[in-house]
């Protein structure tokens, strides 16, 4: 085996690691983000309609932050995708209700 071969062998090895690494970091980042926006959205509307203070808004977010990471942490790119549409779908016709609603 010359050292053409190992260092083929080598590039390929850390292009194909690279590119796991990117896709890993982008869902982790993803997942992050949409736990955040769901957490803070719950407890938002929690605080709305307990009226309660800041602590308990930032414990509420932080608390059901985690309880979706830990959800959604053996979950694929796809998934946390597809999760995220029906949010964003879900968001919409609670829009419209409150738009249409008298």
């Amino acid at each position: 085996m010359g050292i053409a071969k190992k260092f083929s062998d080598i590039t390929q090895k850390v292009q194909v690691q690279t590119k796991m690494t990117a896709q890993f970091m982008l869902t982790m980042i993803l997942k992050i983000f949409s736990s955040v926006v769901l957490g803070f959205t719950i407890a938002l509307v929690g605080q709305e309609m307990m009226n309660f203070g800041t602590f308990s808004l930032v414990f509420m977010m932080t608390v059901i932050t985690g309880l979706s990471l830990r959800a959604m942490w053996n979950w694929s790119l796809a998934f946390v995708l597809i999760f995220d549409l029906i949010c964003v779908l879900m968001a919409l016709l609670f829009r419209m209700y409150l738009l249409i609603a008298p």
